[in-house]
This record gives structure tokens, sequence and C-alpha cells, in this order.
């Protein structure tokens, strides 16, 4: 009997998100039940009176200290409000670095859900160690000159949790119901990949994202000030996200997820790893099936011009139907200690197809009718499909000197769309165009190559020499 070479560990999580109502594009409104929400917050604020800012705030029930109820960081005010799943007895633990942790008990009941802390004071640590060993958790928030980092590993959520859930948490980021992302309030941002940028991230964040466990993540980064190493000219922030180094495990590991709502719509994703010798592979995808119950939008509106006095009245109903896709692969070859090649791929792919109907009527300030019509597309022609690729090839060599590393990689990014309007006119009275059909085609061909070189070498104890050279060739 031929004997299995390896071993398959699939951890399967099915969500099933019930929601109701109506649905725009292809977000959908959850419905969750009346329930008693109990609550925890307060500020913090330093002994001059400053908040504490993104200091880290971990919950535990007080007959389970082990595990992590809760787990978050204060707001550039000083302030944290944190959400607990029941009532009960509650230990909360504050820490910033080079200040005494903070450790407050309190409960929440049906009668008092919600515990007002107030402010809360954090003090100098001024204790002289002297070879005594400090056993302490790791702050989930550290700053440098040009970036907050969030310690993904470091959040006992991440075990069950997504990126996109896990965005919600890091300082500067927000992630509003329909799981679009903005940075300090800007959509003016892009998204890297271990410090490469990824344009499928980017232009499909909240759908790639969504799909990713987070427990691949080791690290999450928000890049205030990128400068010409990042290539981000012109854009507010860097969202770089860090994963973690490939696991040696013989076999598979991955894990597979299946959601869904009462619209019929499924969304399978699947992600898997795999180690043979000094190879390792992973993979990941998703598909999200775009059925006309989770894409229908009725609207009826109503324009009041000023200076005329003319109403614009307007009724459509938009009815789309389609699928969208991601999929993602990457793998590395590490030859010796020095030296190490890499490769990544990433796609997104998505093709709508919808019906329109509408109608339409202009009147004047009296309400007597100057025009109106009936508009309607032809049956195939309101199409839209997009497809996108990137793909990156690296190599690292690192010296015999410590900390000294040689890089060269190749980028290349390509997207091509495709997009059909087709509309005609009936039903008309006094109509002010001199057409009663239009098409209309929009075609997107882009292809970007990259030619990188780093050079990272460290000199003194607290200095490092960093220099690079990037070569971006664009064929539109």
């Amino acid at each position: 009997m031929i004997r299995k070479l390896f071993t398959l560990l699939l951890i399967t999580a099915i969500h099933i998100t019930v929601s109701s109502s109506f649905a725009q594009d292809y977000d959908t409104h959850t419905t969750t039940a009346h329930t008693k929400n109990y609550a925890v917050k307060g500020k913090i604020l330093d002994m001059d009176g400053e908040p504490e800012i993104y200091a880290t705030c971990r919950i535990y029930l007080t007959t389970d200290t082990t595990k992590t109820i809760y787990a978050g960081t204060t707001a550039i005010d000083g302030i944290f409000n944190a959400q607990l799943p029941q009532a009960g007895d509650y230990k909360l633990y504050i820490s910033t670095i080079g200040k005494n942790t903070i450790a407050r008990n309190f409960s929440v009941d049906s009668v008092n859900p919600v515990v007002d802390l107030g402010i809360l004071t954090s003090e100098i640590n001024n204790a002289q160690l002297d070879e005594v060993v400090v056993v302490a958790q790791k702050p989930l928030i550290s700053k440098e000159i040009d970036r907050i980092g969030y310690d993904v590993q470091a959040d006992e959520s991440s075990k069950t949790n997504t990126i996109i859930e896990m965005l919600r948490k890091v300082p500067m980021i927000a992630v509003d119901g329909e799981n679009k992302i903005t940075v300090n309030g800007s959509s003016n941002f892009k998204i890297f990949k271990n410090g490469r940028p990824n344009n499928s991230y980017t232009n499909n964040a909240k759908d790639v994202l969504a799909g990713i466990p987070a427990s691949m993540v080791k690290r999450i980064e928000v890049i205030t000030e990128p400068g010409a190493k990042y290539d981000a000219e012109g854009i507010g922030a860097i969202i770089n996200i860090v994963m973690i180094d490939n696991p040696v495990v013989k076999g598979v590991m991955g894990t597979a997820s299946m959601s869904g709502d009462t619209n019929g719509r499924m969304a399978p994703s699947l992600w898997a790893t795999t180690q043979i010798d000094k190879v390792a592979v992973s993979v990941n995808g998703g598909f999200v099936n775009l059925n006309e119950r989770c894409m229908t939008i009725d609207s009826d509106d109503s324009n009041h011009y000023l200076e005329s006095g003319n109403v614009f009245n307007s009724k459509s109903l938009r009815k789309s139907h389609g699928y969208m896709s991601y999929f993602g692969g990457e793998a590395s070859y590490e030859l010796d200690s020095l030296n190490l090649f890499t490769a990544e791929f990433n796609g997104f792919i998505y093709d709508i197809k919808s019906l329109v109907g509408s109608s339409a009527s202009m009147l004047d300030k009296s309400g007597k009718q100057l025009y109106s019509y009936a508009q309607s597309s032809f049956p195939g022609a309101d199409r839209g499909k997009f497809f996108s690729l990137d793909g990156n090839l690296n190599y690292q060599h690192s010296t015999r000197r410590p900390g000294e590393i040689i890089g060269v990689g190749y980028l290349v990014s390509t997207t091509h769309s495709n997009e059909d309007d087709g509309q005609q006119y009936s039903d008309l009275s006094n109509f002010p165009l001199p057409y009663t059909k239009a098409m209309s085609n929009t075609k997107t061909n882009f292809i970007e190559h990259t030619f990188q070189f780093d050079y990272t070498r460290p000199f003194g104890r607290i200095h490092t020499l960093e220099v690079g050279s990037k070569y971006i060739f664009t064929q539109q």
C-alpha cells in the first residue's frame, strides 16, 4: 500500500449572514435582533493631562485571565469604548510603553449595562530593574517616525477574523458597514503587501480582504508619510499588510469558508499553504455570485431648480446579475541562509449585466409638463467586464555583514475593462434630444512594468543606509 506523503488539515468555517431589505450594487444591509448591549468606556490621560494615544486595552473575565475577551486601543483623544459579549465581572488592563499598567475591576449587568470608568491617569514607570525577567503581553500598537503598526498576532481575535475585520481595530483606519475603507477620513491611499504595492488589494480591497484570514497576517502598518521608496507621490497614506513567514508544515494547511444571505448570494473562499523542503507555496481565492435579488436598485428622484422653478421627476429600476472573483498565490525558495527567491500573483475579475428601465418628466413652476420620456436598455447591451492581474519576481541576497541586504525585483500590473451601454427612448413628448437611441463603449487596456533595486546596510549603532532605484514603463 502506498503511504500518503502528506497530511491534510482543512479547517472549514461556514458563516451565514442573515440579511434582508433593499440592496444597492452587491451590498446588503444586515438586520440584527434587539439585544442588551454591554460595554465599558473611559479616557486615559498622562500626568500632564495629555491623552494617551493608542494605549493597548485588554479585558478578561475575572474567572479566566488567560483568554482575552477584548483587545483594542485608545483613540487619538485617549478614549476607549469596548463592547462586551455578556453580563459579568471583568478586569481591564491598560498598558503604554514606559508607563505602569493600569488595572481596574468592573461589572456589567442588565441594570447597569454600560460602565463609565471616567478618567484614568497613567504614571511613568521609574522602577530600576536588575537581572530580573519580566513577563508581559506585547503591546498591540507600535509607533515609528513614519508609521503606526498593529500587531495582529498579539490579538487573539485574529485567529477567527478576516483582514477586513482586523482593519477596524487599526488606528487611523475606518471601515464602514459596507467594508469601505478610509485612512484619516480619506480614500486616497494604496495597499501594499510585504512592502510592495498590490493593485489587486488596492482596487478591490473590500472584497479581497474580506476573504483572507487574519491568522496569516503578522502586522498591519499605516504609513502616514510615504517617501520616494514607496513610489507613492500624491498618495495620502499606505496600508502595508505584512504576512507571516511561510509556516513549516508537512502537507497542506488551510481554511475554507462559505458566506451567504437571504438574497441568495453565496460567497465561498479558500486559502491553503504547503511547504516541501525549501519551497513554500500558498494560494487563495474567492467567488461571489451576484443575482438580481441582491443587485436591484429602485429609485425615485425629484430635483427642484431654484432659478426657473422647474421640477424634474424620474423613476428608475435597474436589475443586474453576474459574478466577481479574486485569486492569488505566492511561492518562495530559500536556496540557503543568504539567498531567497520569491514570486507572487494576484487577480480580480467581474462580469455584470444589467437591464434598466426608467421614466422622466420636466414640469414648469406651475406644474405644466414641458417634456417626458421613457428610457430602457438594449437587451445584452448594458454590460461591464473587468480583469486585473499583478505579479512580481524578487531576489534577496543577505551578505555576511549582519543587516546588509541586496534586493532586485520585477513587478508587472495589468488592467483590462470593457463597458457597454445601450439606451433607447420611447413614449416621447417634446423630447429634448435629437436622437432616440444611444450606444457607447469604453475600453481600458493598461500594463505597467517596474524594475527595482534596493540596498540596505547598517552602520554605526543606530544608523541604517537605504538606497535604491526604480524604473517604470507603462503601456496604455
